[in-house]
C-alpha cells in the first residue's frame, strides 16, 4: 500500500479548481451572452450589453462566498491518501477516514500540480503530486489507479 504525506487544499487552491472547472463547463454561457450582447447593440437595446459583465463579476463573487462558506473537510483538515489496486483510502486530521472503492471513479484529472479524481459530475478527489513520498509512488499511482479507471 502507497501512502501521500499530509497535505491540505487550500482555499485559493479550491477556489481556482472550482473556477476553472465551473467555467469551462459553461463556456456554452458565454457564448449566448455575447451573441445577446450583440443583438442588443442592433436592436438598440443596450441593456442587454450588461448582462456579460455582470455574469463576469457575480460569477466569481459566488465561487468565493461557496469556498467561504463550504463545509468540505479537505479544505478544514489535513489529508493523507493511501491506496492500493481495489481501493483509495483517505484519513482526515479529525480521525475520521474513507474507503472509496476504484471502480467509483469516473473520471481523471491529470493537472501540472495535482490530480482529480471524479466521484461524480461535480464531486471530486484532490491529491498534489508533491504530497507523494517519491516520484516511483507517484508512477505507481498513475499505473494502478489511473489505468484502472480509465
Amino acid at each position: 500500500m502507497i501512502e501521500t504525506n499530509k497535505f491540505k487544499l487550500s482555499e485559493k487552491e479550491y477556489y481556482k479548481i472550482l473556477f476553472l472547472n465551473t467555467f469551462i463547463y459553461r463556456q456554452w454561457f458565454v457564448l449566448v451572452l455575447i451573441i445577446v450582447m450583440i443583438l442588443g447593440i442592433f436592436s438598440e437595446r443596450y441593456w442587454l450589453c450588461l448582462l456579460l459583465p455582470l455574469y463576469l463579476i457575480i460569477f466569481p463573487l459566488y465561487l468565493f462566498s461557496f469556498v467561504k462558506k463550504s463545509n468540505n473537510p479537505a479544505i478544514r483538515h489535513d489529508m493523507i491518501i493511501s491506496f492500493d489496486d481495489k481501493f483509495i483510502f483517505g484519513k482526515l486530521s479529525d480521525g475520521s477516514e474513507n474507503k472509496l472503492n476504484m471502480e467509483n471513479i469516473i473520471k481523471i484529472r491529470n493537472r501540472n500540480k495535482y490530480y482529480l479524481l471524479y466521484i461524480s459530475k461535480h464531486q471530486f478527489i484532490y491529491i498534489p503530486k508533491i504530497a507523494f513520498k517519491s516520484n516511483s509512488d507517484r508512477e505507481t499511482f498513475e499505473k494502478i489507479v489511473i489505468s484502472q479507471c480509465t
